[in-house]
């Protein structure tokens, strides 16, 4: 059977995009892409374990599976410093941005301590951190690059490596088709995560 090619998209593809159902316990988000509504994330998310891998192993080993894992995710007008200390109790490096129940983009850590916090402060001097909030940061969910979850199944790490290197991407997300047509937002894939676990220096 030959496996989908591991190419990432632009932005997510028109339609309806979903989590798979959450534990009833577990509160949900939608999540919503070009004014479209396009997934259910659960609320927080559970720190996993991640061990050494070799570049043949296969690359589900490096994502984040947010049917089995939930997903974290913060208040867009939550201050980034406040953002910046429940990712370190969670022990996460990223959690999604929520808006009136719908997740709105990305924020990872390194943005929070630098990245794009620090060239919006360059941008606006009269602007101090204490009055950033995490939306001003979040990478837009339209910007996140989307690989197929079905190229995912069948990768390897090393293809994983080639892509982040090749793009330049930090983090790709992973969208499955459902049975119903629909398309399930299935993971997100770190580049700091995977050089980690491959032992290697970022």
């Amino acid at each position: 059977m030959c496996s989908p090619p591991l190419t990432p998209q632009a932005r997510p593809a028109c339609g309806t995009f979903r989590l798979p159902t959450p534990a009833p316990e577990s509160p949900a988000y939608r999540i919503a892409s070009g004014g479209i509504a396009a997934a259910v994330l659960p609320l927080r998310a559970a720190a996993a374990a991640y061990g050494p891998i070799r570049p043949s192993d296969p690359a589900t080993l490096v994502m984040v599976d947010f049917s089995q894992t939930r997903a974290m995710s913060v208040p867009d007008d939550l201050p980034i410093d406040d953002a910046q200390d429940r990712m370190r109790r969670l022990g996460v490096r990223a959690c999604f941005v929520v808006h009136d129940g719908q997740v709105i983009g990305l924020v990872p850590a390194a943005d929070l301590e630098g990245g794009r916090t620090r060239r919006l402060l360059r941008a606006h001097p009269q602007l101090r951190r204490a009055q950033v909030r995490v939306r001003d940061v979040a990478i837009p969910c339209e910007e996140l690059p989307c690989v197929d979850w079905e190229a995912i199944r069948y990768a390897r790490v090393s293809d994983l490596t080639e892509l982040f290197e090749a793009a330049g991407y930090s983090y790709l997300v992973a969208l499955e088709r459902g049975i119903d047509g629909n398309t399930l937002l299935r993971g997100l894939i770190s580049r700091t995560r995977l050089k980690r676990q491959l032992g290697l220096r970022e």
